[in-house]
């Protein structure tokens, strides 16, 4: 009984020397195991930081709609060139060495000319402008307002338009101030010769409408040939009453 007691108890203790030597020779590969991993972690991770910078790298280049644009320049950026189109060689224009010969009724050309001049006596008024004079200097100042205290004032012309000349003549006024100074005839003018003209410019005093006041200026063909237009021999011009 005692050598089978003894038998059981060699082997268990056996069975523990064995398990524990086991334990110790794993716990030593593990120990080994934990450190080579650990020496190894940082390259690990470089190489792994270098795979993503890789990956992130192509990702951006296909999100990327397209080369990046040229530099900004101080000069504007001339807009590209349209194709010139083929022109068929049936349309091709002829040789310029050979002259081009056109056959009567192939082309057309129109010319203008001005409309002739009446061949009578054509004596038009036009108004030039309206405003105001200084009396001491006779400067004219272009206005359609007159003043308290300034002179009103209209320049007109006389032009023969005609193709005829005429003999003397006079103009007549109707201004807008007080009578009787609101009519006045001029002196005798001299006849004008064809394109030939003259101007004038009259001043008046005080203009007696509050707003709008209105001048008129007409011909007298005293003696020559008579006018063949009488609708251009009175023109009218109006005058802002500003007090």
């Amino acid at each position: 009984m005692a050598n089978d007691f003894e038998k059981r108890f060699l082997i268990k203790a056996l069975a523990v020397i064995g398990f524990m030597f086991v334990v110790l020779i794993l716990l030593t590969i593990l120990g080994f195991g934990i450190v080579g991993l650990a020496r190894t972690l940082p390259s690990f991770k470089t190489k792994t930081a270098s795979l993503t910078n890789i990956f992130s790298g192509v990702f951006v280049l296909k999100e990327e709609p397209g080369p990046a644009p040229p530099a900004a320049s101080s000069s504007p950026e001339k807009p590209p060139m349209a194709p010139e189109p083929e022109i068929p060689k049936k349309n091709s224009p002829p040789n310029p060495s050979k002259p081009l010969v056109v056959k009567p009724g192939q082309e057309k050309t129109n010319l203008y000319s001005p409309p002739p001049a009446p061949s009578g006596l054509d004596l038009a008024l036009k108004i030039i402008d309206r405003g105001i004079i200084n009396e001491t200097t006779r400067e004219f100042t272009s206005t359609s307002t007159v003043l308290a205290g300034e002179r009103a004032a209209t320049g007109f012309e006389v032009i023969n338009i005609g193709g005829t000349g005429s003999g003397n003549w006079q103009f007549k006024t109707s201004l807008p101030v007080p009578e009787p100074e609101n009519n006045f005839i001029s002196e005798i003018q001299a006849g004008l010769k064809p394109l030939e003209r003259v101007r004038f410019t009259i001043g008046f005093g005080e203009l007696k409408d509050r707003r709008e006041n209105t001048a008129t200026f007409s011909l007298i063909i005293n003696d020559g040939p008579a006018d063949v237009n009488l609708t251009n021999n009175t023109a009218s011009t109006t005058l802002i009453r500003g007090y």
